[in-house]
């Protein structure tokens, strides 16, 4: 409960400590069925642990909830919605679609079996579903799934209740994937416009701020950069210390910096870095994106010897996540002996020329 408290009041790193002192008692329990709430306390967990933006940590305790309420109440009850959707976004946040559609289905069918299949409570699994079927390259079915969506939304809650702008907001996800981006943005504004507008919906949630980063990405790849700033720095006003911030961070960055604005992406681009080496450690993966990012701001503004100290981090990452011999490994070699050639360092740039020719040799191998 004070985790819970904690997350609330966005203290993030009392959360994770909080949550390392729960999962010792947890871990060391008995028998899973036979612990009273045991349940719920699991199903928290998998939610602080998602809502800290680790899902690999909160799959686990999804899990474990899920086998128990399945045990007390059945394998078809409705009672086990709540616990199967935290695990479906799980898999989600874990680009495991798969798995995700899986769940989602799962979903659908207790809901129409209980309630049938003109229920309110089927449209936020619908959108879900339809947004996991996206992800898997099956868009004609997850049109039908979000069309779907949308008009159950429309007909039983109003054209103004925020899990229409939901749904409208998937639905812009499969007209940009098809190809129609003027009608995904628009339908983009008309959902946001609707969630915002809607007061059931905190300013907060965080259905929002995916839409926004969406709409944002999309915006950008038009060339609509400054709309685009507008929306990460909306979002960066709701969500500052929290470790997803570090996402909007980086965009922001990077569109100030293809705007030529690079005295005002560098600080952002520091902050993002800070915050995943806070949350993720200081070798994870998502550590050598934001490094590579402020790497090439730096090298926008002429100071070489930091960003290539920058890049000589993000292939140390690169070498543990990926393997010495990924071809993703070429880039980074590329802009590495770019930034030492500026620097005249002669001797450093030689190894890496002739790792990039053996990377070149095996390719073409393959």
């Amino acid at each position: 409960m004070l985790a819970q408290l904690r997350m609330s009041l966005g203290q993030a790193e009392e959360v994770a400590c909080l949550l390392s002192e729960t999962k010792e008692v947890v871990d060391k329990l008995g028998s899973d069925s036979a612990q009273p709430l045991l349940d719920s306390v699991l199903e928290h967990m998998g939610s602080m642990y998602t809502s800290l933006g680790k899902p690999e940590e909160a799959l686990p305790y999804y899990q474990r909830s899920l086998k128990i309420q399945e045990e007390l109440h059945g394998q078809d009850s409705p009672l086990i919605v709540k616990v199967l959707l935290g695990l479906a976004n799980t898999y989600s946040d874990m680009n495991d679609s798969s798995h995700a559609i899986e769940v989602y289905n799962r979903v659908l069918s207790i809901l129409e079996k209980t309630r049938g299949s003109d229920d309110e409570a089927l449209v936020m699994p619908l959108s879900r579903l339809g947004h996991s079927l996206l992800e898997e390259g099956r868009i004609d079915e997850a049109e039908l799934s979000l069309v779907r969506a949308l008009r159950l939304a429309e007909q039983l809650l109003g054209e103004y209740d925020g899990r229409v702008g939901v749904a409208t907001c998937a639905l812009a996800r499969v007209k940009a994937a098809q190809g129609e981006v003027d009608e995904s943005v628009s339908l983009y504004h008309k959902g946001l416009q609707i969630m915002e507008g809607c007061s059931k919906f905190a300013d907060k949630e965080p259905t929002m701020e995916a839409v926004r980063s969406d709409l944002a990405e999309l915006l950008n790849l038009l060339e609509r950069s400054e709309e685009a700033q507008e929306l990460w720095e909306k979002n960066l006003q709701l969500w500052p210390q929290f470790p997803s911030a570090s996402i909007p961070l980086e965009c922001l960055a990077t569109t100030l910096h293809n705007l030529d604005r690079d005295d005002e992406a560098e600080p952002l681009a520091r902050q993002a870095l800070k915050l995943r080496e806070r949350s993720f450690g200081s070798n994870s993966a998502t550590v050598g994106e934001a490094c590579n990012c402020l790497a090439s701001i730096l090298h926008s503004l002429g100071r070489n010897e930091e960003a290539a100290t920058l890049m000589w981090r993000v292939l140390a990452i690169q070498e543990k996540e990926i393997g010495p011999d990924s071809s993703e490994i070429g880039l980074t070699l590329e802009l590495l002996i770019m930034l030492l050639d500026s620097l005249g360092k002669t001797s450093e740039i030689t190894p890496l020329v002739h790792r990039l020719q053996k990377l070149a040799s095996q390719q073409g191998g393959s």
